[in-house]
């Protein structure tokens, strides 16, 4: 799904004579890109996805092993939801979705009184982009799906036989999450985070517009708030409904897994791409520093 991600690029710069961003090609020329205010490279988080996805597979090595030893690997779950939205975010802030929420004069009209907000270049409808994210996701989520049923039946599942049924309508729904697995867990014990993350994809088309819309001076303070809100959600639900149901692993569960619980960190990371999306590039950077004079100083996006 190349089209999501553009902004990943090894190598951009800008026209002396235009504000339009050059890219280089693969033949070491330079053609104009127009998509976008400000190439962000985004290689590095691949980087540390694997680094997290490996802390989480050795947990799962050992949790599941006769040493049942804890890693905690749950603590490493919320820089996916924060990458997911962060990603996002830069990729799809020049983008107006079609029907969704505010028509394109309304969003001109609330963008324009920021200037570090670039009115969406590109128009887009919703059902194009959860086509995207459906090719870049179901391709190996329904694979290893479907690899884990043989183990059911050899005992090596984390779901019986007898929920089967269940489990596979949950999985292919992709929504076990959503239910907090009362239908059943999903049959890749891991792929849990899918059902998480398919909620607020599906309402990102329609939210994305209202996250742009706040000034970019404002952007990390409701980063600070929605972080204390996530931890206060957590500790009510997990002290709360251990205390008045005698189980701390219930509230943990709901705290951890469902999504409504976790979309503070999927805004976060929103809100925190937006920012980045808005910093002026470091070869500007670079330019404006050797230009200044010393009583002089660059104005970052978090200052007013």
């Amino acid at each position: 799904m190349a089209d999501d991600f553009y902004d990943s690029q090894p190598f951009a710069a800008r026209s002396p004579s235009l504000d339009i961003p050059l890219q280089m090609t693969r033949e070491g020329n330079f053609e104009q890109n127009s998509r976008m205010e400000n190439i962000v490279d985004l290689k590095a988080l691949s980087g540390l996805r694997g680094l997290v996805a490996m802390h989480i597979l050795i947990f799962h090595c050992f949790i599941y092993s006769e040493f049942r030893f804890n890693l905690q690997g749950s603590v490493s779950m919320p820089i996916f939801f924060l990458l997911s939205g962060f990603t996002l975010a830069i990729t799809y802030r020049d983008v107006k979705f079609q029907d969704c929420c505010r028509t394109h004069t309304e969003t001109q009209a609330a963008v324009s009184a920021n200037e570090h907000v670039a009115t969406p270049a590109r128009v887009m409808s919703p059902a194009k982009f959860y086509r995207n994210r459906f090719a870049r996701v179901a391709p190996v989520y329904y694979l290893t799906t479907l690899l884990t049923v043989p183990l059911v039946f050899l005992g090596q599942a984390g779901s019986p036989v007898s929920a089967l049924p269940g489990s596979l309508v949950i999985s292919f729904l992709g929504v076990s999450t959503w239910f907090l697995f009362a239908g059943g867990g999903p049959l890749n014990g891991p792929s849990w985070t899918v059902s998480t993350l398919a909620l607020w994809w599906w309402f990102f088309p329609c939210t994305i517009g209202e996250y742009l819309r706040i000034r970019t001076c404002s952007l990390m303070k409701y980063v600070t708030i929605l972080m204390w809100v996530q931890f206060f959600v957590g500790v009510v639900l997990v002290v709360g409904i251990g205390v008045t149901t005698g189980s701390a692993g219930t509230g943990f569960y709901i705290g951890t897994f469902h999504p409504l619980s976790r979309w503070p960190v999927f805004v976060m990371g929103c809100l925190a791409g937006i920012w980045r999306a808005r910093l002026p590039d470091h070869r500007e950077r670079s330019s404006a520093h050797s230009a200044m004079g010393p009583e002089e100083e660059i104005r970052f996006p978090c200052c007013c």
